[in-house]
């Protein structure tokens, strides 16, 4: 298995799933290993997220080049009450 799903399953058998930053942490390690599918299903299930969730999902679809994603994530971000900061436009 990956590392990102060995990890995973790690927090799910301890119950980390549900603290933003282990859920941020495991979507930035699926995005930058390309898993896109995995990346999204861990942020979508999250409770919380928080501007840095936000930004790691939709850097990760940026270093693919998925620009109508990118603008499609950015503009439910706001919909849904989380405000870009700087790190959002780095």
């Amino acid at each position: 298995a990956s590392l990102g799903r060995q990890l995973h399953c790690q927090c799910v058998k301890f119950g980390f799933l549900d603290d933003v930053s282990v859920g941020t942490s495991l979507v930035d390690t699926y995005m930058k290993g390309s898993n896109f599918k995995d990346g999204r299903n861990v942020f979508e299930e999250m409770k919380e997220r928080n501007v840095v969730t936000w930004t790691t999902l939709i850097s990760g679809y940026a270093r693919n080049s998925s620009n109508e994603e990118v603008l499609t994530l950015f503009m439910r971000m706001q919909e849904e009450g989380t405000q870009p900061n700087s790190f959002t436009f780095a």
